[in-house]
């Protein structure tokens, strides 16, 4: 309190002056239409730049949870696009054959002859090895590997990918394959020469893997290598998903996969 006395009677004539400063200021504005108008612009002015310039630093903070948001929207809507496509019903305990869970890439390799690619959930969050991984795009690899909170899977930019696919113009059926060659392009071989295949024409998911659902995006023909003697063309496929840029995917789950499974290891016993 002394030092705040002492502050006062030192500083006493600048005080008074800011005080009377600030008292003639009121008084012009409040006493000339003009100058009360003139004010009233210039704050609503600086309050609305103010205003904005806070909403934006919020938007872009609040960004992060605006993308969680739409990945968790997009993943129910593959759940609603796989059932009606699969034309199965609803079950009772409101599931559906596939279940699409949403990851952030965190890495992701294209220019190894062997890449994979890593992703922020793990055995905690239900993830399991053979489980798919697509982009917004398309298929992007599958699961290999998994940790609580981590999991790892193979990139279609590997030799071991074949991945079952289907022409959507003739429905064959064939396995795609990488050559390690561009991250852009994949490789189909042994395709009858009776075939007609075009540029353009779309290469989708045959379904046969129980580890993707039928038609998810794979690529189009970028071209086609006519018979090389043997009765037998191949053709290249440019990748539906930019392995390059990959940042937001989903893991897939196919729910009846389990049971799938002991079904074949019975047939085998």
């Amino acid at each position: 309190m002394y030092n705040l006395i002492r502050f006062i009677q030192k500083n006493a004539f600048v005080i008074v002056f800011v005080l009377l400063e600030i008292l003639c200021v009121v008084m012009l504005l409040t006493s000339q239409p003009y100058h009360r108008r003139a004010w009233l612009k210039t704050s609503n002015r600086m309050v609305g730049g103010i205003e904005r310039t806070t909403s934006g630093i919020a938007e872009y903070f609040n960004l992060r949870n605006l993308n969680r948001e739409l990945l968790d929207e997009n993943a129910r809507l593959k759940m609603q696009l796989a059932m009606y496509e699969n034309d199965i019903a609803m079950r009772q305990s409101d599931d559906t054959l596939y279940e699409f869970v949403p990851v952030h890439v965190i890495g992701n390799g294209i220019n190894s002859a062997q890449n994979y690619i890593i992703i922020d959930k793990g055995s905690d969050d239900g993830i399991e090895r053979n489980m798919g991984l697509v982009s917004p795009d398309g298929v992007a690899g599958v699961v290999c590997s998994v940790s609580r909170n981590y999991s790892m899977a193979i990139s279609m930019l590997h030799p071991y990918t074949n991945l079952s696919v289907r022409f959507k113009s003739n429905q064959y059926i064939a396995n795609l394959q990488w050559k390690t060659g561009s991250y852009q392009y994949g490789n189909i071989v042994d395709i009858p020469s009776h075939l007609v295949l075009n540029e353009g024409d779309t290469v989708v998911t045959s379904g046969h893997s129980f580890i993707f659902p039928p038609d998810i995006m794979v690529g189009v023909v970028s071209s086609v290598d006519e018979d090389n003697g043997n009765g037998l063309n191949s053709a290249t496929i440019r990748f539906a998903t930019d392995m390059a840029a990959l940042r937001n995917a989903y893991v897939v789950h196919n729910v009846g996969a389990r049971e799938i499974d002991s079904l074949s290891k019975n047939i085998l016993q």
